[in-house]
């Protein structure tokens, strides 16, 4: 068999047919908890400001919960800063996933030498 299997998995959350927690949005909250700033998160996450606010505010209606809160004014960029919920979901979210990849990567390895036995040539009856 050519190349090695590898194990992908995606996880999500929706609410209603409506995402509502996964992988990027759980690095947005994570991105936005060490910048403390929304333009920064989105500058180290390659996204656009825009982009990312819109994302953190669809989630936030989706819970009915802020994640974010930002301080108008002051000096400096450093003024936005996950809610406990937010820092609830992100500490939660990788923490279920991290769970989720061991139990998984366990799994696929019985798999994986299941199917490469499997795919091994048979010798010929003759």
């Amino acid at each position: 068999m050519a190349g090695s299997l590898r194990l992908r998995v995606k996880v999500w959350i929706d609410k209603g047919g409506v995402y509502v927690l996964g992988e990027g949005l759980a690095h947005s909250l994570e991105a936005v908890r060490r910048a403390r700033s929304l333009v920064a998160a989105a500058r180290r996450l390659g996204q656009s400001y825009r982009y990312l606010w819109g994302r953190l505010r669809a989630a936030e209606r989706a819970w009915g919960k802020k994640l974010v809160v930002s301080e108008l004014g002051g000096t400096g960029a450093k003024r936005s800063r996950l809610t406990p919920f937010g820092e609830l979901m992100v500490k939660a979210y990788f923490e279920f996933h991290g769970g989720l990849e061991r139990d998984c990567a366990a799994r696929f390895r019985r798999l994986a030498r299941e199917l490469r036995s499997a795919a091994e040539p048979q010798p010929k009856n003759e």
